[in-house]
């Protein structure tokens, strides 16, 4: 299993939450147990949220220093070199001139 939970430790969770599923539904207990499992899943759908927006904003930056006039090392003098499309964002860029998307 992961990060240390045992398969004995998942077993006795899941015992517990059918203990927990067989308390009337107004029950103080099982309220509680309602409310923890909700932020235990809001919780775990924001982690997986910010991955996929660091590894898309990644990807974009990436995108972004492969192109002539975004590239981290790039002189300011310097010509545009080797013609091409080097990639497509993730995120929609604004155009710096008319700035529609």
């Amino acid at each position: 299993m992961g990060d240390g939970i045992t398969g004995e430790e998942l077993s006795a969770f899941h015992r517990t939450v059918g203990r927990l599923r067989r308390l009337p539904a107004d029950d103080p207990v099982r309220l509680h147990a309602e409310h923890v499992a909700a932020s235990f899943a809001r919780d775990g759908q924001a982690r997986r949220r910010r991955a996929r927006g660091e590894a898309a904003s990644a990807a974009d930056a990436a995108t972004m220093a492969a192109t002539a006039t975004g590239s981290p090392d790039r002189r300011e003098d310097a010509p545009l070199a080797a013609p091409g499309r080097p990639g497509v964002f993730h995120k929609a860029r604004h155009c710096y001139v008319c700035k529609s998307a």
